[in-house]
């Protein structure tokens, strides 16, 4: 009999080999998707690691912003999400959470979106990513969810 999935282990080679599939996939079909997007005014992207947002707001000339449904921009007061909190005493832990989580998001598929760069004429990004830019440029980031919930750390300034 099959189990709750909740309740299954799942194999973590086979879930990050689906999903790579899945974005390589994705990104196989938005050079097609971007012509029905020529009218956009503005880019939400709620995709792991800002997957493809940038590519396609510097594409169609317009600016962009992150989506986040759980806390996900970089924060000296707590660590990323799945991460222990323990070591948190230790001088910047919770800030390199957040970059390992990026890394390890962007390494899973950076090939895919190097490809697709590639066919939209853009040069691949580098070994480790945009992130250090994206934080620079002070893109916007929609939160959902609620400051009661997750209280507000004061590092994220205006634009989180």
């Amino acid at each position: 009999a099959q189990g709750n999935l909740l309740t299954k282990r799942m194999n973590p080679l086979k879930v990050t080999s689906a999903l790579k599939r899945s974005y390589a996939t994705l990104a196989h079909h938005i050079p097609q998707d971007l012509s029905r997007l020529a009218d956009t005014d503005l880019l939400l992207n709620q995709l792991p690691a800002h997957l493809f947002g940038e590519e396609i707001a510097l594409h169609l000339g317009i600016p962009w912003a992150i989506l986040s449904v759980i806390p996900l921009t970089r924060t000296r007061f707590h660590p990323m999400i799945g991460f222990p909190d323990w070591p948190s005493f230790l001088p910047g832990y919770n800030l390199f959470t957040y970059r390992l989580a990026e890394q390890i998001g962007w390494q899973l598929f950076r090939s895919a979106i190097n490809n697709w760069r590639k066919q939209l004429g853009m040069p691949e990004q580098k070994l480790f990513g945009n992130f250090e830019a994206i934080h620079r440029s002070h893109v916007p980031v929609l939160c959902g969810f609620s400051e009661h919930v997750v209280p507000r750390p004061p590092d994220w300034g205006e634009r989180r």
